[in-house]
């Protein structure tokens, strides 16, 4: 089923713009998208009773994020229900997974318009109550990260217009992750901050506070960060603590690396 969340009472925020529910005894999933063309990854998840509560949280970071990849963001989540015990039997867990996530995958497609010859055609057997929406692609996630592939396979199977485009991340497509474009977007996104301020956001030395949600992204920006760079982690109420404080000289950035942030570096310290 898909809804509108906008007209939903209720409904904590942020609201998207578009969400789907998927239910069946063997596997339950949300997706969560937050405008017509947006982009996010979809979760293995083992929160089987609030699920939508994490995937919720999940994206309101991607929204950040994604915003110099794409306008805004998306993000889905599944539970497989029947898994056995991975401890008994590994290969069954994993194929069971594999089962739940490509019926996940077949029940967003079942629900989605195609494109066939640039003409838009509604999914068969289908009562639409909203406009022409096609646009839709996944990408890996925590416990998804080998399954670009095999989601690609199923949009091809439903003859899906986007085909092997379906699923970053597959052979067919760019490693997103290894190429660090979600990191070199929020660094454009600070860029773009400092700027408002009228500063540089390449000092001699810059002070950077990152929460364990965004810690990764910052240290693969690393290409583009200042020759100096001190890091301190904040603590779990929320106030900054530099016991785990840390400076560190950072590569000088190749032309091909970052080439797209290069800026003059300046006497400002920035915190």
């Amino acid at each position: 089923m898909k809804f509108d969340p906008q007209a939903i009472p209720d409904l904590p925020a942020p609201r998207p713009a578009f969400e789907i529910w998927v239910y069946s005894p063997r596997v339950e999933g949300v997706h969560l998208r937050f405008g017509k063309v947006a982009r996010g990854g979809l979760r293995w998840s083992d929160r089987r009773e609030d699920f939508r509560t994490e995937i919720l949280g999940l994206v309101k970071a991607q929204m950040v994020k994604n915003t110099v990849i794409v306008p805004v963001g998306a993000k889905g989540g599944f539970v497989a229900k029947q898994l056995p015990d991975p401890s008994v039997d590994r290969d069954a867990w994993l194929a069971e997974g594999i089962a739940s996530y490509k019926t996940f995958i077949s029940a967003l497609l079942d629900i989605t318009d195609n494109l066939v010859a640039g003409e838009v055609v509604p999914p068969a057997d289908v009562v639409r109550h909203d406009e022409d929406d096609t646009y839709l692609v996944v990408a890996a996630d925590k416990g998804t990260a080998t399954f670009s592939d095999i989601a690609n396979d199923v949009a091809i199977s439903y003859n899906f217009w986007l085909g092997d485009a379906f699923a970053s991340g597959g052979s067919a497509g760019y490693d997103h992750k290894g190429m660090g474009i979600t990191a070199r977007g929020a660094w454009e996104s600070v860029k773009r901050h400092f700027r408002e301020l009228a500063t540089t956001p390449r000092p001699r030395t810059s002070r950077s506070s990152a929460s364990a949600t965004c810690r990764a992204t910052c240290s693969a920006t690393a290409c583009c960060s200042p020759s100096t760079s001190a890091w301190s982690r904040p603590s779990t109420t929320g106030t900054s603590s530099s016991t785990r404080s840390r400076t560190r000289p950072s590569p000088t950035p190749s032309a091909a690396a970052c080439s797209t942030c290069r800026a003059p570096a300046g006497p400002t310290t920035t915190r």
